[in-house]
């Protein structure tokens, strides 16, 4: 069977046409559609990326932060308890005679820390000495903080209060 020149000339081009929508619809399509994949991936594995470090950046942030703390632990000195430390400040800034009680406390923290802390009660004491006492504390450069403080004016002279701190920091077992 022999093919005119026009049945051949449609054949070759059914043929190429063919060849090209096969090319087109299992090589060409699906390749651009993977790429489009990889980019968005590329885009997401670079958003991973850039939270990674700046959780790196935070985590040696904090790191830093503890040694620095440990190192001011251990600056302190074996013999360091704070109940003493708070009542040799109250003796400097002269509030002792208004202290009413000490309540020291002990929580563990973790395996290698514990808080310790003391609730001291303050009365009868003017607002100077009050902030003269909580400036000791808190730049004493021990690492002490004050959690918890409350202040109320006495009933019958408000020019004196009464002051109820919370005073906690940090030690190695």
């Amino acid at each position: 069977m022999q093919l005119a020149r026009r049945e051949k000339i449609a054949t070759l081009i059914l043929a190429v046409f063919l060849v090209v929508f096969g090319m087109t619809e299992w090589v060409l399509l699906p390749t651009l559609g993977r790429l489009k994949s990889l980019d968005g991936l590329i885009e997401r594995k670079e958003k991973e990326l850039a939270e990674m470090r700046a959780l790196q950046a935070e985590y040696l942030q904090m790191v830093e932060q503890s040694a620095n703390v440990e190192k001011a632990i251990k600056q302190r000195g074996r013999g360091f308890t704070l109940f003493s430390f708070l009542e040799s400040l109250a003796q400097q800034t002269e509030v002792k005679k208004n202290i009413k009680y000490m309540k020291p406390s002990t929580t563990q923290l973790n395996e290698q820390y514990n808080e310790s802390s003391v609730e001291i009660k303050l009365e009868k004491i003017n607002l100077e000495q009050l902030i003269r006492y909580i400036y000791r504390v808190e730049y004493a450069g021990r690492l002490l903080q004050i959690k918890r403080m409350h202040v109320r004016p006495q009933y019958k002279n408000p020019s004196l209060l009464d002051v109820t701190l919370l005073v906690y920091t940090q030690e190695i077992k």
